[in-house]
């Protein structure tokens, strides 16, 4: 019984050594543990964020040795874990990613106790694991149960104030400086960017969304906002461009998605919004399409004018538009095409499955009816601009040929 005994204080003794070594080396232990979330998670950190969340990981690992070194003492690191949670859920972060960060931290832990113990120590320490991992498991187990329950009281109030900040910021009346501010904190959010506003038809899968409609992915963070109308996504770009968040939402798409310009900060988030829904209106796909304003700029500048639109149509295409459908679509269908090829005769007819001839009699007639040439740069632009504008109107083409 009593070499027993001894056997488990000279376990004990082990891991309690080893642990005061950590104690040590808690900062080193922090970074490492920090970068390697933020890794795994795919987080850019800001470096508020990154102090606030290093804050956190050091006083969980102090808590975490300071058990290790007197188990049989307070149980602090539980309290912390219980406060963890709690903090994790007010700021409407998903629960796995706060259960990840607990297994890496348990992980590092425990392998830097192995490392401290030595070759001499490990098979003793060995002995200890089972005990080391409960601690570590009821830490998290913890925590889950408090952002649960924090859960549980804030999500209708969280909800409906991450939705109101998000509309606030993308509603065309300029935010003044407090409500900046606000929904700058509610979102954890940077008021400097570069941010881009996309928006998407309903019915649009969202496998991005986390709790509250938040979530990080390839270094962006996305900040989603659900509508009867449409769904938005505010995305912080980080070191990320359009091309990414083109790349993110493409898989996830059932509907037409618009994705507006960057800009600068959170002040400036509505003009992206703006320009992310005149791209979407642009689309004319019957399958999903991703319509990137800066890829659209005529289309865009004509839909935001309508009333100049519609004259543009009339005056242009006017002779064209009287033609019976079957003719004026084949005219129209054949300027779109022509325009898609970059003015190869042979490509377009590859592309309508007609011949060359019948592509070159189309444009002629085109020409003729419009009284415009094609090969002259001004005409040009008055004939793409007038076809953009002719497609993207809301009105049916039968209507407008028809002056209804």
């Amino acid at each position: 019984m009593i070499g027993v005994v001894a056997a488990e204080a000279l376990d004990r003794t082990v891991v309690t050594v080893a642990a005061r070594s950590l104690r040590a080396r808690l900062p080193e232990l922090t970074d490492h543990l920090v970068g390697e979330f933020a890794v795994r998670e795919e987080l850019v950190l800001a470096d508020e964020v990154r102090t606030s969340l290093a804050q956190l990981c050091a006083e969980g690992l102090r808590a975490a040795i300071t058990t290790l070194e007197q188990p049989d003492g307070d149980r602090a690191d539980l309290r912390l874990a219980a406060e963890t949670g709690t903090l994790w859920a007010t700021r409407g972060l998903p629960l796995d990613s706060l259960l990840r960060l607990y297994r890496l931290a348990g992980r590092l832990l425990w392998e830097n106790l192995l490392q401290a113990a030595g070759p001499a120590g490990a098979s003793t320490l060995a002995y200890q694991a089972g005990a080391v991992l409960r601690g570590i498991d009821q830490e998290s187990t913890a925590a889950a149960a408090a952002y649960r329950q924090a859960e549980r009281r804030l999500l209708p109030r969280g909800l409906l104030r991450v939705a109101a900040a998000i509309d606030a910021l993308l509603s065309g009346r300029p935010p003044d400086a407090t409500e900046l501010e606000s929904a700058a904190d509610l979102l954890e959010l940077p008021l400097t960017g570069p941010y881009v506003v996309a928006v998407q038809r309903p019915g649009a899968q969202r496998s991005l969304v986390a709790a509250h409609g938040r979530t990080s992915h390839r270094g962006m963070r996305f900040c989603w906002r659900r509508g009867r109308d449409a769904d938005r996504v505010l995305v912080l770009l980080g070191s990320a461009g359009p091309d990414d968040v083109e790349a993110v939402l493409r898989p996830l798409t059932l509907h037409h998605v618009g994705i507006g310009l960057p800009v600068a900060g959170l002040a400036e988030v509505a003009k992206s919004h703006r320009y992310a829904e005149l791209a979407v209106r642009s689309c004319r796909a019957d399958g999903p399409e991703i319509a990137r304003f800066d890829r659209r700029l005529p289309q865009g500048l004509l839909l935001a004018q309508p009333e100049l639109a519609d004259d543009l149509v009339r005056e242009v295409l006017g002779a064209v538009l009287v033609l019976p459908a079957r003719y004026r679509e084949a005219l129209l269908d054949t300027l779109e095409a022509w325009l898609c090829c970059d003015g190869s005769a042979v490509a377009t007819a590859r592309a309508l499955y007609c011949h060359r001839n019948t592509v070159l009699y189309r444009l002629r007639r085109l020409q003729e009816l419009t009284t415009r040439s094609l090969g002259k740069p001004c005409d040009l632009v008055d004939l793409t601009l007038a076809l953009y504008a002719f497609r993207a109107s809301p009105t049916p083409s039968t209507a407008r040929a028809s002056g209804a």
